[in-house]
Protein backbone atom coordinates (compact mmCIF):
# COMPACT_ATOMS: atom_id res chain seq x y z
CA UNK A 1 0.00 0.00 0.00
CA UNK A 2 2.83 2.34 0.88
CA UNK A 3 4.10 2.38 -2.77
CA UNK A 4 0.80 2.79 -4.34
CA UNK A 5 0.30 5.70 -2.06
CA UNK A 6 3.96 7.48 -2.99
CA UNK A 7 2.80 6.72 -6.44
CA UNK A 8 -0.76 8.38 -6.26
CA UNK A 9 1.24 11.23 -4.70
CA UNK A 10 3.57 11.53 -7.31
CA UNK A 11 0.36 11.77 -9.75
CA UNK A 12 -1.08 14.46 -7.58
CA UNK A 13 2.50 16.57 -7.28
CA UNK A 14 2.60 16.13 -11.11
CA UNK A 15 -0.94 17.46 -11.84
CA UNK A 16 0.48 20.93 -10.34
CA UNK A 17 3.56 20.83 -12.50
CA UNK A 18 2.20 19.30 -16.12
CA UNK A 19 0.03 20.16 -18.57
CA UNK A 20 -2.58 18.03 -19.32
CA UNK A 21 -1.33 15.52 -22.06
CA UNK A 22 2.31 14.88 -20.42
CA UNK A 23 0.34 14.72 -16.60
CA UNK A 24 -2.10 12.22 -18.70
CA UNK A 25 1.27 10.25 -20.21
CA UNK A 26 2.84 10.15 -16.93
CA UNK A 27 -0.36 8.54 -15.21
CA UNK A 28 -0.45 6.03 -18.05
CA UNK A 29 3.13 5.23 -17.23
CA UNK A 30 2.28 5.25 -13.52
CA UNK A 31 -0.41 3.22 -13.44
CA UNK A 32 1.48 0.26 -16.04
CA UNK A 33 4.15 0.32 -13.73
CA UNK A 34 1.81 0.04 -10.32
CA UNK A 35 0.29 -3.27 -12.51
CA UNK A 36 3.42 -4.64 -13.28
CA UNK A 37 4.88 -4.08 -9.56
CA UNK A 38 1.10 -5.77 -8.41
CA UNK A 39 0.86 -8.38 -10.83
CA UNK A 40 4.35 -10.02 -10.63
CA UNK A 41 6.93 -11.45 -8.27
CA UNK A 42 10.56 -10.13 -8.55
CA UNK A 43 11.64 -13.06 -11.31
CA UNK A 44 8.45 -12.37 -13.07
CA UNK A 45 8.55 -8.32 -13.10
CA UNK A 46 12.62 -8.51 -14.15
CA UNK A 47 11.34 -10.76 -17.26
CA UNK A 48 8.55 -8.36 -18.17
CA UNK A 49 11.09 -5.27 -17.84
CA UNK A 50 13.30 -6.93 -20.19
CA UNK A 51 10.93 -7.68 -22.73
CA UNK A 52 9.79 -4.22 -23.26
CA UNK A 53 12.94 -2.93 -23.11
CA UNK A 54 14.06 -4.90 -25.88
CA UNK A 55 11.15 -4.35 -27.67
CA UNK A 56 11.33 -0.55 -26.77
CA UNK A 57 15.23 -0.61 -27.98
CA UNK A 58 14.22 -2.25 -31.16
CA UNK A 59 11.50 0.25 -32.03
CA UNK A 60 13.67 2.98 -31.48
CA UNK A 61 16.51 1.55 -33.79
CA UNK A 62 14.14 1.05 -36.36
CA UNK A 63 13.28 4.61 -36.50
CA UNK A 64 16.64 5.93 -36.80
Amino acid sequence: MERVNQKLLYLVEGAKRQGRVDWFHTCLGVLMGLSIDLAFNDDQRQTVFNLLKTAVTGAIKFLE
